[in-house]
């Protein structure tokens, strides 16, 4: 399976910082990471590029990353195509939300700052051939 990423043009280190991401087609992961970190693809999982310990994402199937580590959890049971995200950068605390707003779902996660330091930058993953987002 091929994986291409984007990183956003932005960098984030306080404040609130809210980004709407429109899921077009493909599984997506949606997230953060250091952006003075390089990004490497990982040798061991198709070539992703979310397994850093500075990238804190979900995916639309249903797992979250923090630390480079999946887990599962976070939005459940959410429309993989055509979905409507918004993502919510709390910097001064050290948090990430996101909301589904097809689906209403929400979820989330608290960040290390040792492992994801400031500046942090948009991250988005795509997991198909022919799949796209579109940031709003």
């Amino acid at each position: 399976m091929p994986f291409g990423y984007a990183l956003g043009k932005n960098s984030y280190s306080f404040g609130i910082h809210r980004i709407r991401i429109k899921v077009h087609q493909a599984t997506v992961f949606l997230g953060i990471r250091s952006r003075n970190i390089l990004h490497v693809p990982s040798q061991f999982n198709w070539g992703c590029y979310d397994m850093s310990p500075s990238t804190y994402d979900w995916s639309t199937h249903s797992s979250r990353l923090r630390n480079g580590k999946s887990e599962l959890g976070g939005l459940r049971s959410i429309q993989r195509n055509n979905g409507l995200f918004v993502l919510k950068l709390i910097c001064d605390e050290h948090r990430l939300s996101i909301v589904n707003e097809v689906g209403t779902k929400q979820d989330e996660i608290e960040v290390d700052h040792l492992h994801a330091p400031f500046p942090w930058c948009l991250f988005v993953q795509l997991s198909t051939v022919g799949g796209h987002a579109s940031v709003l």
